[in-house]
């Protein structure tokens, strides 16, 4: 399997594009990949738009994941700058006020969060530590790995992402995390409106950016065509920040949820984000 990716990595865009166009026909068509999940979470968080524009939605949803798939095999191989001209920042400058500080930096699950976080390793003054939930394949854990650390960044499980934050913060480092994913259900977590639904979301980040007291930025990604992304960075709260509030977590869900509604097919509807309420699991 990991011989495939790196043998199908080398292989031109126009290429890969092209095995995305039958993967969408396969699994939009033919397979039917997730489709009742994709739709359901569509018309519960957009309950205002008719059938017809759920289904484009959902249409350029499958069309933007494959898309993303063989994007991720393009990571092997695919240098520098071609992140640098695929995965641009508009804004970095924004940066400049925290050199030499340790910062949080937030994204969610809109395409291309890969792209970026590598490109972000080229152009931050910081070097880069990310969240990561590990594979059960031990192998491909590793090759994983070592494809988002491909130009230097730190991989940190989330399993022990506090102690080594806490640990590697006073080296003034960025840390990336992606943090819009369902809590396990018998794990603490923050309720609150997410896309007009009861959403729980994970308090670690929130918990983490009080305990280093660091500044907490967000990465909204926007899809300018086939292939080429760009990021805006957006601060979303700066220390101090008040030890019983969870203004962070409510800050990251409005960004989200704004960039989510400005490309709504660009965002990973395949994931059961909704898995369970909160009189299941409080």
């Amino acid at each position: 399997m990991i011989l495939l990716v790196k043998v199908l990595s080398r292989l031109p865009f126009w290429a890969l594009y092209g095995i995305a166009d039958v993967l969408y026909f396969l699994s939009y068509h033919v397979v039917g990949y997730r489709r009742a999940v994709v739709k359901g979470n569509l018309e519960r968080s957009f309950p205002e738009k008719s059938p017809e524009e759920i289904s484009k939605i959902t249409k350029e949803f499958y069309h933007n994941l494959c898309d993303f798939a063989v994007e991720v095999l393009k990571i092997y191989s695919m240098p520098a700058e071609e992140f640098l001209k695929r995965a641009k920042f508009n804004n970095l400058e924004i940066l400049d006020q925290f050199k030499g500080k340790p910062a949080m930096f937030m994204t969610s699950h809109n395409f291309n969060w890969e792209w970026t976080q590598l490109s972000a390793c080229l152009q931050f003054p910081f070097e880069i530590d990310y969240i990561y939930q590990k594979l059960q394949n031990p192998k491909f854990d590793v090759f994983i790995k070592s494809l988002r650390s491909k130009f230097g960044a730190y991989g940190v499980e989330k399993k022990t992402a506090a102690r080594e934050i806490m640990r590697r913060s006073k080296e003034g480092r960025g840390f990336a995390m992606v943090a819009d994913q369902i809590p396990w259900k018998h794990s603490k977590k923050y309720w609150t409106t997410f896309l007009g639904q009861e959403s729980a979301f994970y308090i670690g980040t929130d918990m983490l950016a009080k305990l280093t007291q660091c500044p907490v930025l967000f990465f909204a990604f926007k899809k300018v065509k086939r292939g080429y992304y760009e990021v805006d960075i957006k601060i979303l709260s700066l220390p101090p920040h008040e030890r019983s509030s969870h203004e962070i977590i409510e800050k990251y869900v409005v960004a989200t949820e704004e960039l989510i509604r400005s490309q709504p097919s660009t965002y990973l509807w395949s994931h059961k984000r909704w898995k369970y309420t909160r009189e299941q699991h409080p």
